[in-house]
């Protein structure tokens, strides 16, 4: 890979946020932050993002509307979703887009390599391919 990939977080809790972007940036990752969805969707019309991670209960909007707006922004982004909402599940408009429940990851996360490995997957998949079939 010629260059860095670049992850956008989407996390309200400020400790949170800060501990995820420093783990990423210290396994070689571009790490950009945002507390809230709003300011999130702002970095992304002005900063080149691959990934980004999104917690679910945002102040202003809630993750999934995040998701589907953002990937309205660039379809060519990925998404791994983490919350802290054990009965989350994925809603049918992010299914259609190609998030997948191995997407998601529960808070607190104990093995913080599982983030690394999604994140890897993630990147690593082809624009446009989707784990649903048409």
């Amino acid at each position: 890979m010629t260059s860095q990939t670049v992850i956008l977080i989407i996390e309200d809790e400020e400790f949170l946020r800060s501990s995820l972007a420093d783990y990423l940036e210290d396994h070689g990752y571009g790490v950009l932050t945002s507390p809230n969805a709003e300011d999130g969707l702002s970095q992304l019309r002005s900063e080149r993002v691959d990934l980004c991670v999104v917690d679910m209960r945002l102040p202003d909007m809630n993750g999934n509307e995040f998701i589907m707006r953002a990937y309205a922004h660039d379809t060519g982004l990925k998404f791994i979703i983490f919350t802290g909402s054990v009965e989350y599940s994925l809603p049918e408009s992010l299914l259609e887009i190609g998030l997948r429940s191995s997407d998601v990851l529960f808070k607190p996360l104990t093995d913080m390599s599982l983030l690394l490995e999604k994140i890897s997957e993630a990147c690593s998949a082809p624009l446009g391919t989707s784990a649903i079939s048409s």
